[in-house]
């Protein structure tokens, strides 16, 4: 009867183990796909950086005849990298972390007979599930893909609207030929003022020999 007992006993000491452990492996993939969060936020942030110094600086590109921001092409970068980060962590990562809450779950229910408390992981399951804009039962996946796909929609129409608000080329051009017009105008006007006091200059210099000349004569 106690080697019974004794073997129950370990065989429960075993399985609080192996909980241990599942209880590690969600903590590590957890700060996995918290990491990648991270990290793709970091990049996004400094694709963002430098579409505000491309916008400041008007950096352009010309393609096709229209003349297209390139803070246009450093958002659908932005757009593309965050939507790499989500492929990571919805579909690499977070199904790894699914697969150890499910067997956590598994034990719990399993420990729950001889130790109640042992009930961590079920209960972060109850807790997880919310209602979002009269949604009910939204759990981690679907809050992961609104987290993602709300900055990619914002990111693809930022994209768009720089995009669309390129010009042809030739009204550049247009544009480039009106500022240029009053510098065309001053110069015209400094090489006429230039002419006018050359001739000045030439009438005094004829007049002092004209009356160098009559200075002689008059001896």
């Amino acid at each position: 009867m106690s080697t019974e007992k004794d073997i129950e006993l370990e065989h429960l000491k075993l399985n609080v183990e192996v909980w241990k452990k599942i209880i590690d492996v969600q903590q590590h993939f957890n700060d996995l796909e918290m990491k990648v969060r991270n990290f793709g936020l970091l990049i996004v942030s400094a694709f963002i950086s430098a579409i505000g110094v491309s916008l400041k600086s008007q950096y352009e590109a010309s393609i096709g005849g229209y003349s297209i921001p390139i803070a246009s092409f450093l958002a659908f970068g932005a757009c593309i990298v965050w939507l790499l980060v989500f492929l990571v962590d919805v579909y690499w990562y977070h199904p790894l972390l699914k697969g150890a809450v499910s067997k956590g779950e598994q034990i719990e229910k399993q420990l729950k007979e001889h130790l109640p408390n042992i009930d961590l992981t079920c209960q972060i399951g109850k807790e997880s599930a919310v209602s979002v804009f009269g949604v009910k039962n939204v759990r981690s996946t679907t809050k992961a893909k609104i987290f993602y796909l709300g900055i990619v929609g914002v990111l693809f129409i930022l994209a768009l609207s720089l995009l669309f608000s390129g010009k042809e080329r030739s009204d550049v051009n247009s544009l480039e030929n009106k500022l240029s017009e009053p510098t065309t105008v001053i110069t015209s006007l400094e090489k006429n003022n230039f002419n006018s006091s050359k001739n000045e200059d030439s009438k005094s210099v004829s007049s002092a020999l004209q009356t160098l000349q009559i200075a002689p004569n008059s001896k």
